[in-house]
């Protein structure tokens, strides 16, 4: 599913390239910027030891997250993986999002397919509305605490932490914490590709388990023509080899399309709520 090159570069190229991108994202106003990219991410990455390896990779992330300040909407298919328990639960659903007002419609292609969900913090009370399939249709469209025990059940995480900005802040949030720590090794594959897409990658990986250390290894996928995060990969500590417990991809991701009021309107006639 994943085609990596096996170019990589070592922490000292590594770390002498990214000193030159760094650079140049401080003069283009990339880090620390107020008007553009998260501005208390920006101060943690500038207090940050800057010759930890882990800055230079979330200077690169930054420079995503600034790129991701001038998309107000997008729609692409989620293929997700998590596991849930003892069992990796897999999914594909299509989504439109709307990050001004917070909006999220999301139509499930498998499991559950055609079932739909929308959701906004500031709608129903921030209950999602879900309208099943089949016989389970027969009910009605419900609304749902995201955090009710139905939801964790299928889910990690809830739908309040959905979309590409949470996914990278989130994720950039616990690498800030971890450039305290040492022992992490980064790697970075410029060329990488998932199918046809051409994507830079970078992965983080401990060799000890320690309490501090959430995942023992981290992949994460920029779009190289966009420098848009797409997929996010965690793996955690377990014999005889990491175990992949979270695998988030953004496909066919079309950003600034433009999406209304009617996009997250249970009456919109196309969706049958």
């Amino acid at each position: 599913m994943t085609q990596t090159s096996n170019r990589s570069i070592s922490r000292r190229q590594w770390l002498q390239s990214s000193a030159v991108a760094a650079a140049a994202l401080v003069s283009a106003g990339y880090l620390p910027s107020a008007a553009h990219a998260d501005t208390k991410i920006a101060s943690r990455i500038a207090e940050a030891e800057q010759s930890h390896p882990l800055v230079p990779v979330l200077k690169l992330a930054a420079k995503s997250l600034e790129k991701l300040e001038a998309v107000d909407d997008y729609e692409a298919v989620i293929i997700k993986k998590e596991m849930i328990g003892k069992t990796m639960l897999t999914s594909q659903m299509q989504i439109k999002l709307r990050e001004e007002p917070k909006d999220v419609y999301l139509k499930f292609i498998e499991p559950h397919a055609g079932r739909q969900v929308l959701y906004s913090p500031n709608k129903r009370n921030g209950n999602m509305l879900v309208r099943e399939t089949g016989i389970a249709s027969l009910v009605g469209a419900l609304e749902i605490d995201p955090m009710s025990d139905r939801v964790k059940a299928e889910n990690r995480y809830n739908i309040t932490k959905i979309g590409l900005r949470n996914m990278l802040t989130i994720l950039m949030d616990r690498w800030l914490d971890e450039t305290k720590l040492s022992g992490v090794d980064v790697k970075f594959y410029p060329t990488a590709k998932i199918g046809s897409q051409s994507c830079k990658v970078v992965q983080i990986t401990y060799a000890e388990q320690r309490p501090e250390v959430r995942y023992q290894s981290s992949r994460l996928y920029i779009d190289n023509a966009s420098e848009l995060p797409v997929r996010l990969q965690n793996w955690e500590f377990a014999q005889p080899k990491p175990e992949l417990v979270e695998d988030y991809y953004y496909s066919n991701l079309t950003t600034n399309v433009g999406l209304k009021d009617v996009d997250f309107d249970p009456e919109n006639p196309k969706y049958g709520f």
